[in-house]
């Protein structure tokens, strides 16, 4: 049997508490360091990252490119900005690749190093946001590879060219600015990042061949060396401090600090801030120094307070030393030591009038909330420095992360951040965070969420709930969604659960046509005809709005909704409205005049069925017109090259066309045909004679018998077509009321 192995990962808070235990089976662990989003990063020799949270959850496993997997892993190296985390590899083939940002993978494959055929000594990342170059160091030279233009360049920091020294260690800072590099003769350098390191500015002798174990920068301000029970730290100026150590230890490099961790124990050195030794330096006499001393000599009610207060107002330097109180005060730790400072520069406020008020209130907030995270059930001893650069919205972002909402959410409120970056953001984490947790009860877990967020807080439900879908917990999702007061949160959602009668009824209600329209028309394609329609009459509104989108859309589904509701009137009009929609006689094609001719036929036919005699009539009556402009467009084909398109014609608009092509007979046929009134067909006789200028026709029809309309409409077409002479003729056979009236018009 194959034998398995395992790496066990145990992640603490700072103050020594287990998160979590973290096993990892069969791989060969590269590195492990942690992204800017708090998050375990495992680079594998076999080419893969896994990340994981603080509480060993598995996020995801990133896979590289197949090249670097072909070519083992040897080293590899994670380095974070404010915004990204990426990762540096060394492969087996000694090539270098680099990712700038774990999150959008893009590999960049740095120049080959001339003749590289053992491991470098040593190598460490630069990054800014506009290049990420690695140094690389192989006996006695200096290599950067730029991410940027793909080069390889040699370097020598050092003065001498002929004594160049072999670098065994190099240290970058936490901000990338500066380097540390640690010789074969013990010598130790420090330079800028800045124009390719091109000189040093510093340079110490340890007097140690010894390679340490570990290289970090305080900060800006010194570097650390640590070798066996020993750390040694040397600043620019060539000062020095030893620190002895015991047992195992280990440096972690931080922007302002080195935090210093073993087995039992965390420690933090740092430098101590000028503000800091001008105060509590041994025998100080600054300004600084007699506020503090005239604070808490006003607590003992001493008379001697004024002599301090008139020696710093003497000095005109009340508001410099009362900013000094607030900038010490920010940098301590002991909370005895901040208050105290806090009371003299509150004290220190009462005798000016030009300190600013607003940064004593930032002050002192921002050290209740450092305060509460530095406790050990918290377990974040944040320096305040790290504080400024961290920003409060990413504290309250690694709290949530931690589990510690109530005091994410006290901190929200406290400093009165808007509710989307504070209340909404800290609750809806939470129950994310309920959701996951799959020993607890659906129903147990609706309700709890249900008790602690108001529907009217501004939390999403909905968001909540498709975060509950995504990890499987379909029931206590449509629970949730019962919560949600925006439908049109809620409806997508409901169908993506299939819960479409619940859809369907919220949508209603509502009052979305879309929603409404998105629900049936969805629910359509999962179910057969029969069910979809026996499932859509339990809801009059939407099965009323289904019927108008078919009106539109689908008339074919139209009339088969009206078959199965034996509505025999409406699938008759239905019928007549796809007539309508047919293109114009002009561009009909046979096919389409049959078709039209058939529609209309079940329309009658549908019409007799309904027993309505009115739509029954009137559309026998257009059948039969359709039929008659058929033989007339028959009839004229013949006589005329082009022909004449009658089909599809108003009665009125083909007794026009005769009328025009001179053919009165068929007129008068078609007149009798369809019972076209005596008035109705004077008047269109009358007009359209007078159009194509036929007045000896307009005459022989005003003699033919007593006009139905009388003679004054034919006196208005002829001055309407400019024919005086005509007029007269008509003149004396006006009615006696209106023989003034038109021998004036004339």
């Amino acid at each position: 049997m194959r034998k398995v192995n395992y790496r066990l990962i145990e992640i603490y808070t700072a103050m020594g508490d287990q998160l979590s235990t973290l096993t990892i089976k069969d791989v060969d662990i590269v590195s492990i360091g942690w992204s800017h989003k708090e998050e375990l990063v495992c680079v594998h020799a076999n080419g893969f990252i896994s990340l994981y949270d603080l509480f060993g959850q598995h996020i995801s496993t990133l896979t590289l490119e197949q090249e670097i997997r072909d070519s083992k892993i040897v080293e590899s190296k994670i380095f974070t900005t404010i915004n990204r985390t990426g990762v540096a590899i060394m492969t087996q083939s000694l090539s270098f690749y680099l990712y700038n940002n774990l999150y959008h993978l893009k590999l960049r494959r740095l120049a080959e190093i001339p003749y590289l055929n053992e491991r470098p000594l040593c190598w460490d990342i630069i990054s800014f946001d506009t290049d990420t170059k690695l140094i690389v160091s192989r006996q006695k030279e200096l290599i950067i590879l730029k991410s940027q233009d793909l080069s390889c360049t040699s370097i020598n920091p050092f003065d001498d060219e002929q004594n160049k020294e072999t670098v065994t260690f190099l240290q970058v800072s936490f901000d990338y600015s500066h380097i540390a590099l640690f010789s074969e003769t013990g010598k130790l350098y420090l330079a800028s990042t800045a124009n390719d390191i091109s000189t040093y500015y510093s340079m110490f002798d340890t007097e140690s061949k010894t390679k340490p174990k570990q290289l970090a920068w305080c900060g800006n301000d010194a570097v650390a060396a640590h070798w066996a029970n020993l750390i040694f730290l040397v600043d620019m100026d060539r000062n020095w401090l030893k620190y002895p150590t015991y047992g195992h230890v280990h440096m972690i490099q931080e922007i302002d600090c080195i935090r210093v961790v073993d087995n039992s124990f965390q420690e933090i050195i740092t430098k101590v801030g000028r503000t800091t030794i001008e105060i509590f330096r041994i025998g100080s006499v600054s300004s600084a120094t007699n506020l503090l001393e005239a604070s808490k000599l006003f607590d003992q009610q001493n008379h001697k307070v004024d002599d301090y207060i008139r020696l710093i107002q003497e000095k005109n330097e009340m508001e410099t030393v009362v900013d000094m109180c607030l900038e010490t005060a920010c940098h301590e730790f002991n909370v005895a030591t901040q208050k105290m400072l806090l009371r003299a520069a509150s004290f220190g406020k009462c005798f000016t009038s030009n300190v600013d008020n607003n940064k004593f209130v930032r002050v002192c907030q921002e050290l209740r909330i450092l305060n509460a995270i530095r406790k050990p059930d918290v377990g974040i001893p944040l320096t305040y420095c790290q504080f400024e650069k961290l920003k409060i919205d990413s504290l309250i972002d690694r709290l949530t992360e931690r589990h510690h909402f109530f005091l994410a959410l006290k901190f929200a409120e406290y400093l009165k951040i808007m509710p989307e970056d504070g209340s909404i953001k800290i609750l809806t984490r939470w129950a994310f965070y309920k959701i996951r947790q799959q020993d607890i009860d659906e129903e147990k877990i609706a309700n709890q969420i249900a008790q602690k967020i108001s529907p009217n807080s501004g939390v999403s439900f909905a968001e909540i709930a498709n975060k509950a879908i995504e990890y499987g917990r379909k029931n206590l999702a449509i629970r949730l969604l019962d919560y949600e007061l925006k439908a049109t949160d809620q409806v997508p959602l409901l169908l993506k659960l299939k819960e479409y009668r619940r859809a369907l009824q919220r949508a209603i209600e509502s009052g979305n046509t879309y929603l409404i329209y998105m629900v049936v028309l969805s629910f359509k394609k999962i179910q057969t005809s029969e069910q979809f329609y026996l499932g859509l009459r339990e809801y009059p509104v939407a099965y009323s709005l289904y019927q108008k989108y078919c009106k539109h859309d689908d008339q074919v589904q139209l009339q088969n909704i009206y078959f199965q509701e034996n509505d025999l009137i409406a699938e008759g009009l239905t019928y007549l409205e796809q007539c309508c929609l047919e293109r114009s006689s002009l561009s009909m094609t046979a096919n389409e005049r049959k078709s039209k001719m058939s529609l209309v036929s079940s329309a009658l036919d549908t019409f007799k069925k309904s027993r309505n005699d009115f739509l029954t009539t009137h559309t026998d009556e257009y059948a039969r017109l359709l039929k008659y402009q058929l033989k007339l467009e028959d009839k004229f084909s013949s006589t005329t090259p082009t022909g004449l398109k009658f089909f599809d014609l108003s009665l009125q608009d083909t007794m026009r066309l005769l009328l025009q092509r001179r053919e009165y007979k068929l007129c008068d046929e078609l007149r009798k045909e369809f019972k076209v009134s005596d008035k109705r067909y004077y008047y269109l006789r009358l007009i359209t004679l007078a159009e194509i200028d036929e007045w000896l026709e307009i005459e022989r029809l005003a003699k033919a018998r007593k006009s139905p309309i009388g003679y004054e409409p034919f006196v208005d077409v002829c001055i309407q077509r400019q024919n005086r002479f005509e007029a007269l003729k008509y003149l004396p056979k006006i009615r006696d009321e209106n023989k003034i009236k038109y021998y004036i018009k004339a």
